[in-house]
């Protein structure tokens, strides 16, 4: 065999990386992003990251099909994904696409405590706006034991007069408990209870996203509720 059928037999056998990955679809849902797109039938790698620190890649994961999802994705953030096929010669060029989650939707809403007597405290709630996942809820609070209840309301008993309570209201999911709400709670007298002003936000484990929501004043005269 001369040198030139060698050289062509060579390049006819070693290969190339797979082509570029066709157009990328997106479909978001609250925490989670499902990737469509096109291809060969080569396995692909997904890069992913948040897009004001592109090229910066904070997670990735393989799959063998034309579409995979990633999920547990920080609220009110922006993401960018890349998509590469590859094989035993290398990696294709990516196939780029951005994707903004939204706002939170998970967490229970228009948290209040609507009165009760002196040392109770009456916390009413209204089922999050995507409860796709919701087992049920956990209340905490520092110094008192934690409780699960599938309604939308509990009445905290036993307080003390002129002392603040701390009460955090999460949703239990089940890949864990999402960051919850909270609402503070003061007794001044017996006959007398107030909650104060005051905001409830929280950042996610990556520290991309946060909520603040300002909650309603009320005050409480031996049962009674005025704003």
């Amino acid at each position: 065999m001369d040198q030139h059928n060698i050289f062509q037999t060579d390049s006819q056998t070693r290969g190339t990386p797979p082509g570029r990955p066709g157009p990328v679809v997106v479909n978001v849902s609250f925490d989670t992003v499902r990737l469509t797109w096109a291809g060969s039938s080569a396995p692909f790698e997904i890069r992913y990251g948040l897009q004001a620190n592109y090229p910066d890649v904070i997670g990735s994961q393989t799959t063998h099909h034309l579409n995979d999802t990633v999920r547990y994705l920080s609220p009110d953030t922006e993401y960018f994904f890349e998509i590469r096929g590859f094989n035993e010669y290398g990696y294709s060029e990516p196939a780029l696409k951005n994707a903004t989650i939204g706002p939170d939707r998970t967490q229970p809403r228009n948290l209040k405590n609507p009165g009760r007597t002196f040392c109770e405290a009456w916390l009413k709630w209204e089922r999050p706006e995507d409860n796709a996942y919701l087992i049920d809820y956990e209340i905490t609070c520092p110094g008192r034991e934690t409780v699960y209840t599938s309604a939308l309301e509990y009445i905290a008993s036993g307080l003390i007069p002129d002392k603040e309570y701390l009460f955090r209201i999460q949703p239990r999911r089940p890949e864990g408990a999402a960051p919850g709400i909270a609402r503070p709670d003061r007794c001044h007298d017996p006959g007398s209870c107030a909650s104060d002003s005051s905001s409830r936000a929280w950042s996610d484990a990556r520290g991309a996203g946060s909520i603040n929501t300002q909650l309603a004043r009320i005050r409480r005269q031996c049962g009674s509720v005025g704003l």
